[in-house]
């Protein structure tokens, strides 16, 4: 909540920024898993935000490419909608024909994509397991579509990391 990247989000959002959302990731090597392991989606087909103007840091703790079930994204998609979301082997997902485009990284690095952007994460055929740690940040004022429109300054899982609350 302190790091370098909250620069660049005042940047990309304004300086008033809430935490909303963050997740540890362990993925483990499955050879015998679904090709997607993470169906293509969008955050905000997960926990839709209103106005969608999310983005989502996501932190490689080790290196992943493609043997290691790195993200995949379709470049363009941020741009919206929001497309609908069905359930995919207990995830919510969307059925892409398009191929996307993978994102391999070192360990250390990070993205940030917008909550519209499709993306997934395609199985892991590697030898070790591989972590991540992503962030979902959004302005004060948004509104928990997915919670009854619940403030999102009202979860108890947000707070600020930059700026003032309305």
């Amino acid at each position: 909540t302190h790091g370098t990247h909250i620069a660049t989000l005042r940047t990309l959002m304004g300086n008033d920024i809430c935490l909303t959302h963050q997740q540890y990731v362990s993925k483990t090597p499955h050879p015998r898993t679904p090709d997607i392991a993470v169906p293509w989606h969008q955050d905000n087909g997960y926990g839709q935000l209103a106005p969608m103007t999310d983005v989502t840091v996501w932190f490689a703790l080790d290196a992943c490419d493609e043997a290691t079930g790195c993200l995949w994204v379709l470049p363009g998609s941020h741009t919206g909608p929001l497309l609908p979301h069905v359930d995919m082997h207990g995830l919510r997902g969307l059925e892409v024909s398009a191929p996307g485009v993978p994102l391999p990284m070192r360990a250390g690095e990070a993205v940030a994509f917008s909550g519209l952007l499709v993306h997934c994460s395609k199985a892991h055929r590697g030898t070790h397991t591989r972590h991540a740690f992503y962030l979902r940040y959004c302005e004060p004022h948004v509104r928990m579509v997915s919670e009854g429109g619940r403030p999102v300054r009202e979860d108890g899982h947000s707070w600020m990391v930059s700026g003032e609350a309305p």
